[in-house]
């Protein structure tokens, strides 16, 4: 949902998330093997307000896609995509690939940079957690600690304090760029961006540390008018 909410916005060129500035669009190609194009990723899209004809899709109906597909480069030029989104990492690796190997993590993560270097186009992959409570969040990642070695930065989502439907998204890992702030969303039938969280600590989140409960809608309406 996150990334599908983010590819709307750029698709659009609206403003990102608490920043002031609109973008030029652009197109983003996104596979993903989880869930159906027509019956779940359409309808999220249209509910982003996504301009649906900068989204595309390579039919991966008779040959699954991996990292070193060179369909993936053709349609990066084709398209003029300037983002690329897998989701997620496990299906998309290569079924060959044991990711909980060093090796052959970094051999096949070799050729999708290799891809993003020639075209210029991003890549965002959608990774799932694995269950070891208590670590710290660059070992949350399935798989090896090279998954997370591989690439140049991580974002998390996760469950924030006791609400059903508010989560944060939570720089792990920032090589390029400074870190930023925590964002706060909710989760229903479409995102919605709430706050930023100058403090927010992925550790400290995934691990249960997160102090008193969120604001209600009701209260943050309150308190904005208060102000």
């Amino acid at each position: 949902m996150v990334a599908l909410s983010l590819a709307a916005m750029l698709s659009t060129g609206a403003a990102l998330p608490f920043s002031p500035q609109a973008n030029d669009p652009i197109t983003v190609l996104y596979q993903t093997s989880e869930d159906g194009i027509a019956d779940t990723i359409k309808p999220r899209l249209e509910r982003a307000q996504a301009d649906c004809t900068r989204i595309k899709i390579i039919d991966e109906s008779k040959t699954p896609l991996r990292f070193d597909d060179t369909r993936l480069e053709a349609a990066v030029r084709q398209e003029n995509a300037r983002l690329l989104i897998l989701d997620p990492l496990s299906a998309y690796i290569g079924e060959s690939v044991s990711m909980n190997q060093a090796n052959e993590v970094r051999s096949a993560f070799r050729s999708l940079y290799s891809m993003a270097q020639r075209t210029g186009c991003a890549v965002l992959i959608v990774a799932h957690m694995n269950k070891m409570n208590g670590t710290s969040a660059l070992y949350r990642t399935s798989g090896s600690i090279d998954v997370a070695g591989a690439v140049r930065s991580i974002l998390t989502v996760t469950k924030y304090r006791k609400s059903p439907t508010q989560r944060v998204l939570v720089p792990v890992k920032s090589n390029l760029a400074p870190a930023g702030n925590g964002l706060l969303l909710e989760v229903t039938d479409h995102v919605e961006w709430l706050d930023q969280l100058e403090e927010a600590d992925a550790d400290k989140l995934l691990n249960g540390n997160q102090g008193p409960a969120a604001p209600t809608k009701q209260q943050q309406a309150e308190q904005r008018i208060t102000l």
